[in-house]
């Protein structure tokens, strides 16, 4: 890419990124509006789902863009944010106010437990290709294995989703409710009417929607000339704007006492990220006729597994302080070091006799590898192909 390519791409990316910001500050006002004619739960779903929205468009323009490695990788730091940093900062901003905040565990627990699903999900099928007898790569088509089973379990955790809102809003809606006199932020009337308020929303994830398409397109550009690798724009920079909604809205409540809705908004929307989203994209990959199954990097599956451990063990008592919200930031900073330690480690290639082992790096932008003894094998682009993979020729 030329140099002035690469700064006007940083340049349209940038401008992109700050201007989603006051427009996602408006939907949050708009989507809080419209909760206000709903329960806590109900109200933490819909901020969590339009929040979400982009990150949807996003994930459908990378994948017709053949870029199925930014998808992924955007998708599991959508769940990083919501899960660690805005519950975090909820819990630490909120706890400045309120000396200690009192949730239901219900809601928390069994979303977070949906989370867990997904890096179980991953971790099985990260390492039955790894150490299996035999795997799915794009050279070796129609085989069955993980990539079928990645596409069956996905299947699984979409049901399993539409299987939570059943039970969080009809069966065992009870159980989700806030108790009466549990915050104390009071009850406000709505400044707009609810259909105003879903026309407002609506105006505004469309306008989000379009920048967040600008932000795909100049992510090539951006990490050349910044020099920012792009599993840090995928992961950290991407997820955090167009999360800038559960950003928002999460400390909102929670400083208002609220923290049932803060947490069902920022955990919530990790959840339908990872058990909803992230199936969803590997389903419409197969349509698409690509790749992608639930067979990532080790480093993705580690953070997503850790996250949600470690915001089940935090989360878990029921009570919270602005302690706890430092626990869960520092746990987001750990990861995301750990994410930029790792791109700066180059892709390497190990022989050993007519096999080539690829261990391929998903921040890397291009770079074209050719086995040792290539036979009919074609020469491969690493940004095109699944995070590893050992070819046979």
């Amino acid at each position: 890419m030329q140099e002035e390519d690469a700064k006007s791409e940083a340049i349209t990316f940038l401008t992109c990124l700050l201007a989603v910001v006051p427009l996602a500050e408006r939907l949050g006002y708009a989507t809080e509006q419209v909760g206000a004619y709903t329960g806590d739960v109900a109200s933490g779903l819909l901020n969590a789902s339009f929040g979400n929205v982009p990150e949807l468009v996003v994930t459908i323009i990378a994948i017709k863009q053949g870029l199925e490695l930014v998808a992924i990788q955007m998708l599991i730091g959508g769940v990083l944010s919501c899960l660690l940093l805005v519950t975090g900062l909820s819990a630490s901003i909120g706890g400045l106010k309120h000396k200690v905040q009192h949730y239901n565990t219900a809601n928390s627990s069994t979303l977070i437990s949906m989370v867990l699903i997904i890096a179980t999900f991953a971790g099985l099928i990260t390492m039955a290709e790894r150490y299996g007898a035999g795997f799915d790569t794009p050279q070796q088509h129609g085989m069955p294995g993980a990539l079928a089973a990645s596409r069956a379990l996905a299947v699984v955790g979409m049901i399993v989703y539409i299987m939570y809102l059943v039970y969080s809003l009809g069966t065992h809606k009870e159980m989700f409710d806030e108790k009466d006199g549990e915050h104390d932020g009071g009850d406000e009337e709505p400044e707009l009417s609810a259909l105003a308020a879903i026309c407002m929303m609506g105006a505004l994830v469309a306008l989000i929607s379009y920048l967040s398409d600008g932000l795909v397109d100049a992510i090539d550009g951006a990490a050349e000339h910044s020099g920012i690798p792009s599993l840090i724009l995928c992961a950290l920079i991407i997820p955090n704007v167009s999360n800038a909604l559960e950003h928002a809205v999460s400390i909102q409540m929670a400083w208002k006492g609220r923290l049932d809705a803060s947490i069902a908004t920022s955990v919530g929307s990790a959840a339908q990220l990872a058990i909803f989203f992230i199936p969803f994209a590997i389903l419409a990959d197969w349509v698409a006729g690509g790749y992608i199954g639930f067979g990532m990097e080790p480093i993705l599956v580690g953070a997503l597994a850790i996250s949600a451990l470690f915001a089940e063990i935090v989360l878990s008592s029921g009570r919270c302080t602005w302690m706890h919200g430092v626990l869960l930031l520092t746990t987001y900073g750990a990861i995301m070091g750990a994410f930029w330690l790792s791109a700066s480690i180059a892709p390497r290639q190990v022989f050993d006799g007519d096999d080539v082992t690829i261990v391929r790096a998903a921040w890397v932008k291009s770079a074209t590898v050719t086995t040792h003894n290539a036979g009919d094998v074609p020469k491969a682009t690493l940004a095109q192909q699944q995070p590893f993979a050992l070819i046979p020729t």
